[in-house]
């Protein structure tokens, strides 16, 4: 059976122990990240469109409009800006020209390296932008199509790409923390046509969006008094253990004398 003496040296020791680490844990104050949405928009026609060209490895992708047929941008609705979910909202998609492309050989129904400028704006004129909701600068995006549906996509976290946001809207400033910001993106792509298979051609179809960025959390800093309290009980526990340990060693010499 054991001792009183013997279960204070058990008890000392592993609370020494268990500041020890719990102090570590504090002074390490590692930081952590979330993805907040910014922007979602969809289009609610099957007349405006994205074509798509392909020659050989490079591939273009480009915005048209109906009417006017020199348009390069295309209606959408606009339903969240920064944090907040809004009415259904007019606005415009643009890829700037030459539009968004890319050089890199197609691998199965992946196609990377794309890169580009997308402008969702508001209040826009023909080929020119009013209010600029979001303009989205990237490259190393990757392109999925398979049959009548598809996806073009880029994000800078890991495997890192780059994606620049900039924008001119209070809301989605808000949500960025600024005029500027990093992030992702996914396009959405519907009622491709022609179906598509492997190799890619030709094709055109509706789009929509998501765009997000990454915010980080601010780790939570302990008050100057429970720091010092903490980083003050590791070596008076310490002590104890130590005190509670040199009885049962003399004890166990004794008994084996």
């Amino acid at each position: 059976m054991r001792s009183a003496t013997n279960r204070v040296s058990v008890l000392a020791r592993l609370l020494s122990c268990t500041l020890v680490l719990g102090c570590a844990a504090l002074l390490g104050l590692p930081t952590s990240a979330s993805a907040s949405t910014i922007l979602v928009f969809g289009q609610t026609d099957n007349i405006n469109f994205v074509q798509a060209q392909f020659s050989g490895d490079t591939a273009t992708l480009t915005t048209h409009q109906t009417t006017p047929t020199t348009s390069i941008s295309i209606p959408i609705l606009l339903t969240q800006l920064g944090n907040t979910p809004i009415p259904p909202t007019p606005a415009f998609e643009t890829f700037v020209p030459p539009g968004l492309t890319s050089s890199t050989p197609q691998t199965g129904d992946l196609k990377g390296g794309f890169s580009g400028e997308i402008i969702i704006s508001q209040n826009s004129a023909e080929n020119r932008y009013g209010e600029i909701a979001l303009a989205t600068m990237f490259s190393g995006g990757t392109l999925k199509v398979d049959g009548n549906s598809g996806s073009l996509a880029a994000s800078s976290s890991p495997p890192l790409t780059t994606v620049n946001f900039t924008t001119q809207n209070s809301l989605v400033e808000a949500a960025l923390g600024g005029t500027t910001g990093v992030g992702a993106f996914a396009l959405s792509f519907a009622g491709i046509s022609p179906a598509q298979g492997v190799p890619f051609a030709g094709f055109a179809a509706q789009n929509s969006g998501v765009f997000s960025t990454t915010v980080s959390v601010v780790p939570i800093i302990p008050e100057p008094a429970s720091l010092v309290m903490a980083l003050w009980a590791v070596p008076v526990w310490a002590v104890l253990g130590m005190l509670g340990y040199r009885p049962l060693r003399h004890r166990y010499k004794s008994s084996k004398a």
